[in-house]
């Protein structure tokens, strides 16, 4: 029986670290997805509305798995108090480092796509070739991708966009939204 607990002890080291791992340096990162969904939902309403529950099942996906995948690792490890000590520290760790570039990375995303909507409110205003609404342009129907105009069939393509007067953070916006 001995040999039996021992790989119990094993298998579940192998299962809880995975778990750890999904639960401090995965889970962050989902979770920020959907604070950039809450703010496509702000920006575009109902169209943002399918991607904050997509983003909101992913995150409960990967938490379930984390939380079922730790259970299972503790049923195995048992009540071994260095194995626990050690899934501690690595989970504190992980989470010292993932949730703060997390939030750097959604602060990040924000920011571009502020930055993208301020470029194609000035253009629209100056007269350029971008529409004020992101992703829609004039002639182009309902659904369509503008980026995708001219090798689809009914999709209208749009008139060159003009770069002059462009920063390179504004062209890198445009170029990532």
């Amino acid at each position: 029986m001995a040999g039996l607990n021992s790989g119990a002890a094993v298998f579940g080291e192998f299962a809880a670290y995975p778990a750890v791992v999904l639960l401090c340096a995965v889970l962050p990162f989902t979770v920020s997805f959907v604070i950039d969904a809450v703010n496509l939902m702000l920006r575009r309403e109902r169209s943002g509305v399918p991607a904050l529950v997509s983003a909101l099942v992913l995150s409960f996906v990967v938490a379930a798995t984390g939380f079922l995948l730790l259970q299972l690792g503790l049923v195995g490890i048992g009540a071994d108090a260095a194995v626990l000590d050690k899934l501690t520290s690595v989970g504190g760790g992980l989470l010292l480092v993932c949730s703060p570039l997390a939030l750097v990375a959604a602060v990040a995303r924000l920011f571009i796509s502020t930055l993208r909507a301020r470029a194609l409110v000035r253009r629209a205003d100056v007269g350029g070739s971008l529409p004020a609404t992101p992703g829609r342009v004039p002639g182009t129907p309902q659904g369509a991708f503008p980026s995708l105009a001219g090798t689809l069939p009914g999709a209208v393509a749009g008139p060159p966009s003009s770069r002059r007067g462009t920063t390179m953070l504004a062209r890198f916006a445009d170029h990532v939204a």
